[in-house]
């Protein structure tokens, strides 16, 4: 028998928070005194291989540690949380003379989203007053019904009821917050959540999702399952990349309004919440009150003893928001959330018979040397090309994450004929923006190279300067002293973007030779992904010719370039990633005079409109001449 209170009244809820890799459990009772209290809480890790029936076994292994459903699904009610990393949320406004706002929501979803609008579970929700049917902005959701329905199979095959509702677990916390901080309820507040696979930054006021920033993670391993060294590299990539995040999400305006440049909370919640790590790296970056969500501060956490998983509460924010609007909607005092099991009435159609399954004929073999169709032979180019470009030149850039709605194709089947040119389109957008990218961010180190690093080095000689795409650098060269060497150390973490992380020296006679090398993000490169950037690939006809001229220029301007034996170039049937190495010596100049130099000369082409992402620059010193290296990469079609 399921558990109920001693009034014989409402049985406990359960909330399943599903994230990529984690299953995370809250069973809250409503009624009681105290009210709400968290009965249980606990966390399951989902592998990344795991089929419906592996699914299945841990959702009833959950189910089986809660009191109301130990004895059966009729015991308890169920709600659940889709992950954010594959949502799509949008706020929108609807003119005030629309009539049929449900079709112009969905209307203007249609235009956002890169699939069939019918792929996927949609809900809007009106934000201000909700009451008001007069209001005329939403949030819409949207989550793929293949994902929707894989979910909703499993809890099926673990015994469990139908979950009265679907919810994105970022929007859940919501709920949690708005129990627990009511009195920071009406102050501008953002509300990091930062989960293995994605992060979330969002602002609200007054119990509202009023728009933020997602950066979507892939991990090479699961982070439970990182080394030492991995996970902190990882966890300081993550801080560092928030922080900088928090000016577009926090310091964007509001409907027109600058009072959102100065957030007056920051909330952390989320799976890495949890590490105490991760907290002091992220905490040095905070430039407002920041403290852990804690969905325990008013709502009574469960036993410490019997459930310390549950401690610190950061990570059980989503769950517990979920439980508590499970609570309300027991006790019939809901607030309007979104629900992806709510779907809005399709567009009325005259009846018909019912449909029936086609029986089509066999298609006759074509033989071996009939050609694909033109479709299916493009979208293998370019499913081909992603794959290659990821694994063969490890560009790990934000922009193609930003892509991600283009790139939905490649897991979910092949793309109709009629969206080759679009998915084409979105490619050469992202293959544009990647080559951009390396460019700003190769004259950024430049920059700070020519202007901060090297001027004021007295007695340090650089034998060796090399930074590469999309973040990394070395510094290798000699120490006149030990003092000189230490001087030039301190003076690295004073630069803006520079993140020391290995530092080597030993003696060298009287001198010191070391090694510094780290990451560096240029301080110009938050939010600059996002800008609108011309078409950069150009074709393999007229390659040569682009070569070319950039040989030129660079002669112009003092850099007589041999090129050297690259790596092969990265191809498909439509598409190629060609990389160049090139070397030129400088006669004598000093290293700063060198980098500000190319600087120019890389400033001046960028502005040109130059199709080379910059992959690699290195200055190294040789005995009479300074010696420039460069990897270039251009994308042809």
């Amino acid at each position: 028998m399921a558990f109920r209170s001693s009034m014989g009244k409402a049985s406990s809820v359960v909330a399943l928070d599903f994230g990529p890799s984690t299953l995370r459990f809250v069973e809250m009772m409503p009624e009681g005194n105290p009210k709400n209290q968290v009965l249980s809480a606990g966390v399951v890790t989902l592998e990344a291989g795991d089929d419906a029936s592996t699914h299945a076994d841990r959702i009833r292994s959950v189910l089986r540690r809660t009191v109301a459903f130990r004895a059966g699904p009729q015991g308890g009610t169920l709600i659940a949380s889709v992950p954010l990393r594959h949502a799509f949320l949008r706020l929108t406004e609807v003119p005030e003379e629309t009539e049929d706002v449900p079709a112009a929501l969905r209307w203007d979803m249609a235009q956002y989203l890169a699939r069939p609008l019918d792929w996927y579970a949609l809900d809007f929700l009106p934000q201000g007053d909700a009451e008001a049917s007069h209001a005329q902005r939403y949030l819409a959701a949207a989550y793929r019904h293949s994902e929707v329905e894989t979910l909703l199979a499993a809890l099926a095959a673990a015994g469990a009821p139908a979950p009265v509702a679907l919810d994105i677990d970022a929007l859940a916390t919501l709920d949690a917050f708005a129990a627990n901080y009511p009195e920071c309820l009406p102050e501008r507040t953002v509300i990091v959540k930062a989960d293995a696979e994605a992060t979330l930054l969002f602002r609200t006021r007054n119990g509202e999702y009023l728009g933020g920033l997602v950066q979507r993670e892939s991990p090479d391993v699961p982070f439970h399952a990182m080394e030492a060294h991995e996970r902190a590299e990882h966890l300081l990539h993550r801080a560092r990349m928030i922080t900088l995040a928090l000016g577009g999400a926090a310091g964007a305006p509001h409907n027109g309004s600058a009072e959102w440049t100065e957030p007056e909370r920051i909330f952390l919640c989320g799976d890495l919440s949890g590490d105490a790590d991760f907290r002091e790296l992220l905490k040095t970056g905070m430039q407002a009150p920041f403290a852990l969500l804690n969905p325990f501060r008013k709502v009574s956490g469960p036993d410490p003893d019997a459930y310390p998983v549950a401690y610190p509460g950061a990570p059980f924010a989503a769950a517990v928001g979920l439980a508590l609007r499970a609570c309300d909607l027991q006790a019939g005092a809901a607030r309007p959330r979104l629900n992806l099991l709510r779907h809005l009435p399709a567009p009325e159609r005259e009846p018909g018979p019912p449909p029936r399954r086609k029986v089509r004929a066999p298609k006759p073999l074509k033989p071996r040397g009939d050609r694909r169709p033109a479709a299916k032979r493009l979208w293998i180019a370019f499913g081909l090309l992603v794959a290659a470009v990821l694994a063969g030149l490890a560009i790990r850039n934000p922009a193609w994450v930003q892509g991600r709605i283009a790139f939905d194709a490649i897991r979910f089947g092949p793309p109709k004929a009629p969206e080759v040119d679009s998915v084409r389109l979105a490619l050469e957008n992202e293959a544009s923006r990647i080559v951009s990218a390396q460019q700003r961010s190769a004259i950024a180190w430049l920059t700070e190279l020519e202007t901060a690093i090297l001027p004021d080095s007295v007695g340090i000689r650089i034998s060796r300067a090399a930074f590469t795409s999309p973040d990394g650098f070395v510094l290798q060269g000699l120490a006149k002293n030990s003092e000189a060497m230490s001087r030039f150390q301190e003076s690295l973490v004073l630069v803006p973007g520079i993140d020391l992380r290995r530092s080597e020296s030993r003696p060298a006679g009287r001198a010191f030779e070391f090694l510094f090398s780290g990451g560096f993000l240029a301080p110009e490169k938050n939010g600059a992904d996002s800008t609108e950037v011309p078409n950069l690939v150009t074709s393999r006809d007229s390659l040569a010719e682009t070569v070319s001229h950039f040989l030129r220029a660079a002669a112009d301007a003092g850099f007589v370039f041999e090129s050297l034996a690259a790596p092969a170039p990265t191809s498909a049937e439509t598409f190629e990633a060609r990389p160049f190495r090139l070397r030129s010596a400088l006669g004598q100049p000093g290293a700063a005079d060198a980098s500000g130099r190319l600087r120019a000369f890389l400033e001046h082409e960028y502005w040109k409109g130059s199709p080379f992402g910059i992959q690699r620059v290195s200055l190294e010193n040789a005995a009479d001449s300074q010696i420039v290296f460069l990897d270039i990469m251009a994308f042809c079609r």
